[in-house]
């Protein structure tokens, strides 16, 4: 027999064995060492496991379960119907609620008491039939937290909702979910307005970006965040707060959350700012501002302090305040200690202190104590000013308001002043003197006092012209009666004032001085007075002389006319032919002396027109010296000249010039004795200068007589005047016309017997001058023209009826206005010849009603021969007026004169 032995590997086996055992004992050791309960249930829901951790939490032994239907045991009544739905739902269906997922739900004990639990029941894999494993985990702790954690919220966001600060909270995504209302109320607007980013809205646009970049940047850090700046307030103002951040973070150290609060710093920052701008005050302060303790020791010291004392701050802090004093004001400041004290603030007292330099100066202290929260003293601030400047500037005015004082009491001027915005008005103590008035404290005084003080009649425009003063800013200068208060008196014053603006450019002040004028004006008053007798006896004279002329030149007219006629007689004897002549030099002297007269009047009173004319100078002396010559004949004196070959042009009035080189020649020939000479010189001075010399070798000029040549009268001695005769009016006359010219004339003289020197300068440069036009050559006789002479002198009338006869003329001759109108009205005439001064009306009158009969031109003759009475008769209608005395060969040319305009037109 043999033995058959079979060997079976069973190694796999035993391994799958082993693995299952060691499983096994995995599973078993998990069930034992789980902190949660695991049970397995079978699928009609009955225990077929229940690990110790269920025995712990469920308070049930394992062999008292085993095969007991899992809702009666642990399931709490109320829920066990569901339990069983959803157990035959999943028996049915294989799919049930709880399978593979966690929910919460309360969990039945031993004892029958309630717990909450958190169930997840998984399929036991290919289990037959099928098994399920239920997880529990007694959750009571976990949701008693979370109650805790709840209640803890409500009760945060309760204390933040009543805080003054603004809150909120942010996550850890991060991102802001909830703000306090504190929040909500400051910005008016909602939770939904606010969270995840719509906080940025109330924040000022200057400062949102940074504040923004480094807000989400330290939550994504999570780190704690500080910062400032301003939020928008529903009223649309800004406010600074002080922000705060504070990470939250769990027992792990995650940041869970953050809260964060902002506090309203508005005041702290307002108070800050001005702490810096008082800071940068006193630091930029030209004032001392300096610190003390109560033991007089300085704490603190300023830029304007180093300036004003020489000290820095190193130097002086720390060191005792009686360094800064003077020995003599020491006493001073150890009361004001005493005062600082004691509490007192002592206000802007003037005293004396000491630089580094041991210079003393005048300052102005102001002291303020300081005080701990406590009110006690614990030293006191300075403000010092050195008012050096304004103590020199004060006695600088002090002493300019004495010499005011002095000045105003000397030339009795009142000075006011007005403050047109409040009404105060102000008089120096003059001002009380002039008005009259008991001076007031201050020199305060009402507006009424100086109203009720001006005459009625000169108030009203005075106030006017005060208003204009204050609303044109200017300068007035008025005058006006007063009545003195004292003694009722009525005085003239001046008042001058200034109006001075504000720095607003209004008026303020109106500052005026008043004088007393009364003696002034009454002087002026007899002075104007005198002056109008004076002119009113100047007009006087000059209507005498005028008058005086005109009479004694009309007598003179028919003389000279008939002697001018005579002398040309070839019948007459050679005896009475000297006797013509004498009788018309004569004649013709008296009327060169009227003619002195009325140009003297006319000169000294500016009545002298110049009718100027490019003249040469030379011509009009070689025709003065033509006519000289009879007396230098006469006088055996001899003519010589010397007239430059430079051509001599000036602007001047012909007849003038010539008449001042007759004066001069004529008195060089009048004062040089027989075989004496007399020179006349030309020269050109200079490209607008001319000059005229006439030297004699005459009796000459004393000295002391030379510097009144000139004047009127004046001619030396008696004995010049007996010998020589005449007015002395020549050589006034001739300065007179010169001057008028624009040039000089002077004399020298070496002396008595040693002859005269007179020089003449004029401008040589020409004017632009009209010369006039030469007269039409005259004809030999004018003839059949018909004459209406009008002449109440009846020998004038008679000589100019024969002479003008004689040349040719009809003449009719009338002797007062009503009679020459009556021959116009009959007869037909060619020219009027008419005196001026009729009997019956003026020869003005009778050329004006004569257009209304037959329109003529006419002649006005007239001893008056001032300027105005030339331009009087050519505005009357007369073509040309003749002086008395009249010679024949003038009125003949002034007739011919007539007829040329007549055929000319």
């Amino acid at each position: 027999t043999g033995t058959i032995t079979s060997f079976i590997d069973l190694t796999e086996r035993k391994a799958s064995e082993e693995e299952l055992r060691q499983s096994e004992a995995r599973k078993d050791a998990v069930l034992k060492c789980a902190l949660d309960a695991i049970v397995t249930i079978d699928h009609e829901g009955n225990f077929v496991e229940f690990n110790p951790a269920a025995e712990r939490i469920f308070g049930y032994a394992r062999a008292d379960v085993i095969g007991r239907p899992m809702a009666e045991l642990i399931i709490p009544h109320r829920l066990r119907a569901r339990h069983h739905a959803g157990l035959a739902h999943y028996l049915a269906t294989g799919e049930g609620p709880v399978l593979n997922r966690q929910i919460e739900l309360p969990a039945l004990r031993a004892d029958g008491t309630e717990f909450a639990a958190e169930l997840a029941i998984l399929p036991v894999p290919g289990s037959q039939p099928p098994l399920f494993t239920a997880f529990l985990r007694d959750i009571t702790e976990r949701k008693e937290a979370e109650e805790g954690l709840r209640q803890s919220e409500e009760r945060f966001r309760a204390i933040a909702d009543n805080i003054p600060q603004l809150a909120w909270l942010a996550n850890a995504e991060p991102r802001v979910v909830w703000f306090n209302q504190a929040w909500l109320d400051y910005t008016g607007t909602t939770l939904e307005d606010n969270v995840g980013e719509g906080w940025k809205a109330v924040h000022h646009p200057d400062y949102i970006e940074a504040v923004a970049e480094k807000f989400e940047r330290h939550l994504r850090e999570g780190k704690d965040w500080e910062d400032t700046f301003p939020l928008r307030g529903k009223d649309g103002d800004y406010r600074w707060f002080l922000s705060r951040m504070k990470a939250i973070r769990d027992e792990g150290g995650s940041v869970v959350r953050f809260f964060g609060t902002n506090t309203d710093i508005t005041g702290r920052k307002r108070s800050e700012e001005a702490i810096a701008r008082l800071a940068a005050l006193v630091e930029s302060s030209d004032d001392g501002l300096f610190g003390q303790d109560v033991n007089g020791i300085i704490t603190s010291w300023n830029r304007g302090a180093e300036q004003i004392f020489g000290y820095r701050t190193d130097e002086i802090v720390g060191t005792p305040i009686m360094r800064l004093i003077p020995a003599e004001a020491q006493a001073e400041e150890r009361e004001l200690q005493r005062k600082i004290a004691a509490g007192e603030r002592v206000g802007n007292f003037e005293t004396m202190r000491q630089a580094k330099d041991g210079r003393q100066f005048p300052v102005s202290i102001t002291v303020s104590p300081l005080k701990d929260g406590d009110g006690k003293v614990i030293g006191a601030s300075k403000v010092v000013r050195d008012i050096s400047e304004r103590a020199q500037a004060e006695a600088a005015l002090r002493e300019s308001e004495q010499r005011m004082r002095l000045a105003t009491e000397a030339t009795q001027v009142g000075l006011w002043e007005w403050n047109v915005l409040t009404g105060a008005i102000r008089w120096d103590a003059q001002l009380f003197r002039i008005y009259g008035i008991e001076p007031t404290p201050a020199g305060m005084v009402d507006y009424s006092d100086w109203s009720g003080a001006v005459l009625p009649e000169d108030l009203a425009e005075n106030e006017r012209i005060l208003q204009d003063t204050v609303h044109q800013a200017g300068r007035r200068v008025r005058r006006f009666r007063i009545r003195r208060r004292t003694d009722g008196a009525c005085r003239h014053i001046e008042s001058v004032e200034t109006a001075r603006a504000n720095a607003q450019g209004q008026t303020e002040w109106i500052v005026g001085t008043n004088l007393d004028i009364t003696e002034r004006m009454e002087a002026e008053f007899a002075l104007r007075t005198a002056k109008e007798a004076a002119e009113n006896a100047n007009q006087s004279k000059d209507r005498f002389l005028a008058v005086l002329s005109h009479e004694l030149r009309t007598p003179l007219t028919p003389v000279l006319m008939v002697v001018s006629a005579l002398e040309h007689d070839p019948d007459l004897r050679p005896d009475v032919r000297e006797d013509l002549v004498m009788i018309k030099r004569n004649v013709e002297l008296e009327t060169k002396l009227i003619d002195d007269l009325l140009d003297l009047s006319r000169i000294t009173s500016g009545k002298v027109v110049l009718h100027r004319e490019t003249v040469d100078l030379n011509e009009v002396v070689r025709q003065v010296c033509e006519i000289c010559q009879p007396p230098l004949r006469e006088q055996n004196v001899r003519l010589e000249t010397d007239l430059t070959e430079d051509v001599c042009e000036i602007s001047a009035d012909r007849a003038r010039l010539q008449q001042v080189l007759w004066n001069v020649v004529k008195n060089a020939v009048k004062f040089t004795p027989a075989e004496g000479r007399v020179r006349v010189t030309t020269a050109r001075l200079a490209p607008d200068r001319c000059e005229v010399r006439v030297q004699d070798s005459g009796i000459g000029i004393p000295s002391e007589l030379l510097p009144r040549i000139f004047a009127a009268f004046e001619q030396g001695d008696a004995n010049v005047t007996r010998q020589f005769g005449g007015l002395g009016l020549g050589l006034a006359i001739s300065r007179g016309l010169v001057e008028l010219h624009g040039g000089t004339i002077r004399a020298e003289s070496p002396g008595p017997g040693q002859g005269a020197t007179f020089i003449i300068e004029v401008p040589s440069t020409p004017q632009q001058v009209t010369a006039p036009k030469p007269a039409a050559p005259e004809q030999a006789r004018p003839t059949a023209l018909r004459l209406l002479v009008v002449e109440d002198h009846a020998d004038t009338s008679r000589a100019l009826k024969r002479l003008l006869s004689l040349e040719g003329f009809a003449v009719t001759s009338a002797g007062d206005v009503a009679s020459a109108l009556a021959w116009a009205r009959n007869e037909t005439f060619d020219f009027l010849v008419s005196d001026l001064g009729l009997p019956d009306a003026s020869g003005y009158e009778l050329m004006a009603q004569m257009q209304d009969i037959q329109p003529l031109r006419g002649i006005a003759m007239s001893g008056y021969g001032m300027e105005e009475d030339v331009r009087q008769s050519l505005a009357a209608g007369f073509s040309d007026h003749l002086v008395k005395p009249l010679k024949i060969p003038q009125l003949l040319a002034a007739i011919q004169r007539l007829r040329a305009a007549g055929d000319q037109g």
